[in-house]
């Protein structure tokens, strides 16, 4: 998995668990059916989708992720997306997401490759870091 880079400093609790076990988009393709999460995350109504930008069509994840650790946090997530073989078409993530106790924020990642279409998967990766 390709990492974003990091900024923060601080104790990690990065880690990993299987969750998020709800179905992402049309029936035709097949979606992630687990995110390799850190402890005390959760990602919320995530969804690939087109989004207009500048009178132009690209295509994101969108979506909120929820931190229910007892810190305040800098979270990163990053996307990996799949072709319908599996096989790994890119990586790419967000710059950190400064949350608090509780605290639920948005996010977007963009696939900045070409032939968005290719796409049948992809699964998302939190890393969590103590201010």
């Amino acid at each position: 998995m390709h990492s974003v880079g990091l900024g923060a400093v601080g104790l990690s609790v990065a880690g990993t668990a299987n969750a998020c076990k709800h179905k992402h988009g049309k029936k035709e393709k097949k979606r992630a059916s687990k995110h390799n999460l850190a402890p005390h995350t959760k990602i919320i109504g995530d969804s690939w989708r087109p989004i207009e930008s500048f009178g132009t069509t690209e295509y994101a994840i969108t979506g909120e992720v929820k931190w229910t650790g007892q810190f305040p946090a800098e979270m990163f997530i990053t996307a990996t997306f799949y072709d319908k073989r599996e096989t790994v078409l890119s990586s790419d993530g967000i710059d950190s997401l400064s949350l608090t106790p509780g605290e639920t924020g948005g996010f977007q990642i963009d696939y900045l490759n070409e032939n968005p279409k290719e796409v049948a998967d992809y699964k998302l990766a939190t890393e969590v870091f103590r201010q």
